[in-house]
């Protein structure tokens, strides 16, 4: 196991039997953005964090280190806090785990606390 995965599994005790090397790739552990989200979101700009109360049901952050652009996640949203995932393909495709999910918002959270993200040399 290398350095990451048990940074993961000690920070994120909860991973442990979720995810993996070897289960990382799975449908589960996936989500579709559009272009500009997707780029958001492997930044850690655009943050979905699950709604303890709502199932799929997430509230939408700008972790930006920058000056927040025009260009964010909320921007193409009907209501900018709220969002609601919904499967548009068959039944057998599961949902994006909401703790993949909660997992990125709290490594976002990090980013920006420690300021860690301006050593990107794109300022994430």
């Amino acid at each position: 196991m290398n350095t990451t995965w048990r940074a993961l599994y000690r920070y994120f005790p909860y991973l442990q039997d979720r995810i993996g090397w070897h289960t990382i790739c799975t449908p589960v552990n996936t989500i579709t953005l559009s272009g500009h989200e997707y780029w958001e979101f492997v930044a850690f700009k655009g943050v979905l964090e699950p709604d303890s109360t709502e199932k799929h049901t997430y509230h939408c952050h700008n972790f930006s280190l920058r000056m927040p652009s025009s260009m964010t996640m909320k921007t193409y949203l009907s209501s900018p806090e709220t969002v609601v995932l919904k499967n548009h393909s068959d039944d057998e495709t599961q949902m994006p785990d909401s703790l993949f999910l909660l997992t990125h918002c709290r490594l976002a959270r990090i980013l920006r606390a420690t300021r860690l993200g301006y050593k990107h040399p794109d300022g994430y």
